[in-house]
């Protein structure tokens, strides 16, 4: 039994800008989350959680 989670990329940016400075600032952030890939010799999960993994967008190999 295999199982890989994967968490949300996002990216944002934002801009903003003061009266006193002559160029806007910029600022981008980029957050990116880490795989976590679960393996096991049986399904250690009931119906319930594995539903759950579904909703957040797990994806079984």
């Amino acid at each position: 039994f295999r199982i890989k989670l994967n968490h949300p990329h996002y990216h944002s940016s934002s801009s903003s800008s003061s009266s006193s400075s002559s160029s806007p600032l910029k600022i981008d952030s980029v957050s990116v989350y880490p795989e976590a890939i679960i393996e096991t010799s049986e399904n250690l999960f009931t119906d319930e959680e594995i539903k759950f993994f579904f909703h957040v967008q797990v994806i079984y190999d």
